[in-house]
């Protein structure tokens, strides 16, 4: 057990606040809750009514990666979206809050990136200072990019990668970002990477790699479920006696 305002100034701590890009991203208390003890949490990449259905009867605390309410106003995307009214109606009545760490966990030490770069092995990590939340290292042994690929989806346990070659044919430096962060490959091209590894790529960013004659690797979103795992080890370390569920329900795209 641990008190609610001890746990949220603790998460703070690790993953501040002031990270979260606020010109789009709005992260922390999404429905709050009267629980002055905090023992039963919950931790899934997106709340929805499947996570609800799979829910523990006894339940403080939920923390999602993406944010439960994306957007500025609360009453704005309540009275637009019905579903998540209703799931929204149904959460407060148990008196569960819900809490996101979003673009805070991306960019902070020890959060999305960092344990995307320790999972693909990567020496002498940094993070460039035109977007911090990229992270660029080497792994280590050059590869073939045809190698490449199949370290990427070993590594990092997903099931398929589309490839932009238009770059170098053998990849040591590597840049990366967890989720959507395709836009930013010119940080990554600037800094010299072989390749950047990220999702979401629309057409006109693909064209845009092309014509930069730079390498892309795009790989699915749900490769953020890595978020589970270590918030839970992060809420271990602050209190060991919580009870933690993890629900990872989401399936990535199938291959055909």
């Amino acid at each position: 057990m641990i008190l609610r305002k001890k746990l949220m100034r603790k998460l703070y701590q690790l993953y501040p606040y002031y990270l979260a890009k606020k010109n789009h991203d709005f992260v922390g208390v999404m429905l709050s809750t009267k629980k002055e003890e905090i023992n039963n949490i919950v931790l899934c990449l997106d709340l929805d009514e499947e996570v609800y259905n799979l829910l523990d009867k006894d339940v403080d605390l939920i923390i999602t990666h993406h944010p439960f309410l994306y957007g500025k106003s609360k009453v704005q995307i309540l009275k637009n979206d019905p579903l998540k009214k209703s799931l929204y109606d149904k959460l407060s009545n148990r008196g569960i809050g819900v809490i996101s760490m979003h673009t805070n966990f991306d960019e902070a030490k020890d959060g999305m990136n960092d344990v995307l770069s320790l999972l693909l092995n990567l020496n002498d990590v940094y993070a460039p200072n035109k977007f911090p939340m990229m992270r660029i290292g080497y792994l280590p042994n050059k590869m073939d990019i045809e190698t490449f690929i199949k370290y990427v989806k070993e590594k990092l346990n997903v099931n398929y990668a589309l490839l932009e070659n238009y770059g170098k044919t053998n990849i040591e430096k590597v840049a990366i970002i967890g989720g959507g962060g395709s836009s930013y490959y010119q940080v990554a091209l600037e800094e010299n990477a072989d390749i950047f590894v990220s999702s979401d790529a629309s057409h006109h960013i693909r064209r845009d790699i092309c014509n930069h004659h730079f390498n892309y690797l795009e790989i699915p979103h749900e490769v953020e479920r890595v978020f589970m795992k270590k918030m839970k080890e992060v809420l271990l370390k602050i209190d060991d006696t919580l009870n933690i569920q993890i629900i990872d329900h989401e399936k990535e795209v199938k291959v055909y």
